[in-house]
C-alpha cells in the first residue's frame, strides 16, 4: 500500500479531434452526438490525460499523451493542441527529470508518443531521461511487429529511444510494480492492454486507459472502432463497472476533455452506469 499522504494531480497533456465513428463504433450517430457534439467534419473532442502520482519519494506518470513530435499537416488534421511536459510539471515544482517511473496502458501514438521529442539538433531523444517505462512485453511485440490494421498506430521513434536507453521495464500479466501500484491486463483495446490500480490508506484509484475512454464509454457494448478486440473489452468492462461501483473508487478516464477524474456509480435502470465527477483531497 501507498502511503497516505500520496498525491494524485491529473494533467491534461493535450486535446484534439477524432473522428466520431471511430470513437463509437457500432453505435449510431443519432445516438451518440446527444453525449458528444461532432464537429463539421465529424470530430468529436478529446483529450489525452496523464496522472502524475507523488509518493514516498518517488515521482510517477501514467501515461504521457501524444506528444510534439508532429508536423504541421498532422497538427491540422487533429486539430491537436499539446502541452509540453516541461510546462505541465512546472507548477508542481517538477522537471522531466524528477520522473523516475511512468506506466503506459499500450504504445498507440496517442498513448506513448509524449515518452520521447526532438531536441534542438531535430534528434529524438527520451523524454524523462530518468524514468523507468513499464509496458506489457506483448504489446511492446506488437508494436514492432504490427499488423496492417495496427500499423499507423505505431511510432518506433515513440518508444524504440527508451529501449535503446535502457530504460524499458518489460512485464507479463498483472502484477505488481511496487507496493501500492499495480498493472492490471485487460486485453481488448489492444491484446495486451493494460490498466493501472494504486492503492492507498485514503484512496483506490483507477487509471482506465483505452478500456474504459471516457464518460461518453459507461455502456459495455459501447466499444470504439479503434478497438482491435471488440468482445473483449466487453467483457473486460463487464467486469471492472461492477467492481468500481462496489469499491467507491475514483477513476481517471484517458481520453474524456471535460470529466477526467469521477466515481462510477449505479445507472437509474439495473444494470446501467453513470458517473460522478470527483476530486483528488
Amino acid at each position: 500500500m501507498l502511503p497516505s499522504e500520496t498525491q494524485f494531480h491529473p494533467l491534461q497533456e493535450s486535446t484534439l479531434r477524432f473522428d466520431g465513428g471511430a470513437m463509437f463504433g457500432h453505435v449510431p450517430k443519432t445516438v451518440w452526438q446527444k453525449l458528444v457534439e461532432p464537429d463539421h467534419n465529424n470530430r468529436v473532442l478529446t483529450a489525452c490525460n496523464s496522472l502524475l502520482v507523488r509518493t514516498a519519494g518517488k515521482n510517477i506518470v501514467v501515461e504521457v499523451g501524444m506528444g510534439t513530435k508532429w508536423s504541421d499537416k498532422e497538427v491540422e488534421l487533429y486539430e491537436l493542441k499539446s502541452n509540453p511536459y516541461s510546462q505541465l510539471l512546472s507548477p508542481h515544482g517538477l522537471t522531466t527529470s524528477d520522473i523516475d517511473l511512468i506506466i503506459v496502458t499500450h504504445l498507440h501514438i496517442d498513448h506513448a508518443g509524449g515518452l520521447t521529442r526532438f531536441n534542438g539538433q531535430q534528434k529524438v531523444e527520451s523524454t524523462f531521461p530518468n524514468a523507468t517505462v513499464v509496458v506489457q512485453q506483448g504489446e511492446w511485440e506488437a508494436a514492432n511487429n504490427p499488423d496492417l490494421r495496427s500499423r499507423p498506430s505505431y511510432r518506433a521513434h515513440d518508444f524504440l529511444p527508451i529501449h535503446e536507453s535502457g530504460k524499458l521495464q518489460l512485464v507479463q500479466g498483472s502484477r505488481q510494480i511496487l507496493p501500492g501500484v499495480e498493472v492490471i491486463l485487460t486485453g481488448g483495446h489492444t491484446q495486451w492492454h493494460q490498466i493501472v490500480k494504486f492503492t492507498t490508506a485514503r484512496h483506490t484509484v483507477y487509471y482506465l486507459g483505452d478500456c474504459i475512454p471516457s464518460t461518453a464509454h459507461l455502456k459495455p457494448h459501447w466499444v470504439m472502432g479503434y478497438d482491435l478486440y471488440p468482445m473483449d473489452v466487453i467483457r473486460a468492462r463487464s467486469r471492472l463497472f461492477p467492481l468500481l461501483v462496489r469499491e467507491n473508487v475514483i477513476v481517471v478516464f484517458g481520453h474524456d476533455p471535460a470529466n477526467p477524474v469521477a466515481r462510477i456509480v449505479e445507472g437509474k435502470k439495473p444494470n446501467t452506469f453513470d458517473f460522478l465527477p470527483a476530486k483528488f483531497s
